[in-house]
């Protein structure tokens, strides 16, 4: 067994080890650790007094060479790591391998030609050629697209623990047969497999190789390596959704996609809905500025983000105006422009969601440096109205802090009359307003008028089909239930068998009164009938697609 694959089966481990440590919500999304390249296993610390890392290349028996020999890829023959060894162009090389040569080739010259980056340094023959080297080995079972590892130290600065030579390991094929966990947490290794995977993974650990090699190895932020490791692959290839992977985790908890959390490598990932604001603004130039800027003052990456993107108003800023983009998925997404399959999303999560009725409403909420949270107050219709009047607040910090040290911003939201406060905020013709008072750091508050109001119960459950693997929570109609009164549901298959039931609190999501229910992941697809009633007894009954 050579190292990588020792690699696999750690990674493979952590993998399981992370879902079984969440908390109650059995159905994470397919968001994990995706790239090996900031892993202990890729980033092995030098031996004392030496440049070179204990770092062993996978040993494969052929090679072909692309562009001049400048390019080389690896792979085997036979065995578990070979490729499908079709050629159908009869050229003495897989179809495979040429897919990977001409990907890589693609993205090299993209890189230089059209982005401005500096290229890849040389490994001075550390894979036995002249060329820059990637290893086509077997990956599936760790569910690790690829990684870019460290060879030899080329110089000091450029960031945290200077700057390295490296070659890149990718996947031999990226089947959708690929699997990885076990029983019921057995699921595919790609979110996106074949050759659409391939384009993506070999743009994506290109990219490291080029940031760890010509600017700056800073794995105490890898944030900001794969925050842009993530864009290449959007900036490269528009087509390919693999990025959608993240998405369900930052709608479900919009902090998690905290930019100032910058040594959680996978904040990165989830920072690629940011890139797609700037790319969808033209602002996305700000990338190889940071690098360059990292490279020529020896900075830290997040630091120099802030420097770079003075020039369009700051990075405060920036978030500011994308944060209300999250708000606009699912139901609401008639009015986002910049996401193709938003309405496919969930709705983002409130921080908090009220409905007046009479009695002020005060709360006290804190937001990290850099994050957002949102809040939705409905003031319900009167006799002379038809419609209720909501307000959502936007809240994010400006705080541009990005060593996770920066405490929170804290804020008062009271929703009244005549209310003394720093921000005042008219909810619709209702006479009613939000007032909010910052009471430590500062904070930028965007609103959305008129958009999720009401509180009326859903004809239906939803998300309708039900997807096991992309959807987090089913929710379920409860009839003439307020939040926070217990509501009762029952989940029975085709044969009327209880396969799901239980109690919990009603919530409001998606201005709709529902219960929601967490179901495991092995629950069989299938037509299924729900009931739901409230503490008075009152009771729904419908149907449910739920797919595997």
């Amino acid at each position: 067994m050579h190292k990588l694959s020792i690699y696999c089966f750690f990674a493979t481990f952590y993998v399981l080890l992370t879902i079984f440590s969440t908390s109650g919500l059995v159905a994470q999304e397919h968001s994990h650790i995706r790239c090996g390249t900031f892993s202990e296993q890729t980033r092995q610390q030098k031996p004392h007094g030496s440049d070179e890392l204990n770092v062993a290349r996978p040993v494969l028996s052929e090679r072909a060479f692309f562009a001049d020999s400048s390019l080389c890829v690896h792979y085997a023959a036979t065995g578990t790591d070979a490729p499908s060894l079709v050629d159908a162009d009869a050229n003495g090389i897989p179809d495979y391998i040429d897919a990977v040569g001409e990907h890589a080739l693609f993205s090299l010259n993209f890189f230089a030609d059209t982005l401005g980056f500096l290229p890849i340094p040389s490994d001075n023959d550390g894979g036995g050629t002249k060329g820059f080297d990637i290893y086509v080995v077997e990956q599936g079972p760790s569910g690790i697209y690829g990684a870019t590892y460290r060879d030899k130290q080329i110089s000091a600065g450029g960031g945290q623990q200077g700057r390295y030579s490296t070659f890149v390991v990718i996947d031999n094929n990226y089947s959708e047969l690929d699997s990885t966990g076990f029983g019921a947490l057995r699921r595919p290794s790609w979110y996106t497999s074949g050759n659409d995977a391939l384009k993506v993974t070999v743009a994506h650990e290109l990219h490291h190789a080029v940031q760890i090699g010509a600017y700056g190895d800073c794995p105490s932020q890898c944030a900001f390596h794969e925050m842009t490791s993530t864009w290449i692959e959007q900036r490269l290839f528009p087509d390919v959704f693999d990025w959608e992977q993240h998405v369900p985790a930052v709608l479900r908890d919009p902090l998690t996609m905290n930019i100032a959390d910058a040594n959680a490598c996978v904040s990165g990932y989830r920072m690629g809905l940011f890139n797609q604001y700037l790319m969808f603004t033209s602002q996305d130039d700000v990338f190889e500025k940071t690098w360059s800027f990292i490279l020529n003052n020896d900075a830290m990456p997040f630091a120099s983000l802030v420097t770079t993107t003075q020039q369009y108003g700051g990075l405060s800023s920036l978030l500011c105006d994308f944060y209300p983009f999250l708000y606009k998925t699912g139901a609401r997404a008639y009015a986002n422009p910049m996401w193709e399959h938003a309405s496919d999303y969930a709705a983002v999560e409130l921080t908090s969601d009220d409905e007046y009725a009479g009695s002020p409403i005060s709360h006290e909420f804190a937001v990290p440096s850099l994050g957002v949270s949102f809040h939705r107050i409905v003031v319900p219709a009167q006799e002379a109205q038809t419609t209720d009047d909501t307000l959502v607040l936007v809240v994010s910090s400006t705080t541009e802090a990005v060593s996770g040290s920066q405490p929170d911003a804290r804020f008062h939201l009271f929703v009244g009359s005549d209310f003394d406060a720093d921000h005042i905020f008219p909810i619709g013709n209702s006479g009613k307003s939000a007032f909010v008072t910052e009471l430590s750091g500062s904070i930028c508050i965007g609103t959305i008028e008129g958009v999720g109001a009401g509180f009326d119960t859903p004809q239906a459950a939803f998300p309708q089909p039900f997807e096991i693997h992309k959807h987090e929570v089913l929710y379920l109609p409860v009839p003439n239930s307020m939040p926070g009164n217990t509501a009762h549901f029952t989940l029975m298959n085709s044969a009327l068998e209880s396969s799901v039931s239980g109690s919990a609190s009603t919530i409001v999501r998606d201005g709709k009164h529902v219960v929601p229910v967490v179901l495991d992941r092995s629950t069989p697809s299938g037509v299924y009938i729900w009931q739901t009633s409230n503490n008075n007894g009152e009771s729904l009954v419908g149907k449910l697609a739920i797919v595997q």
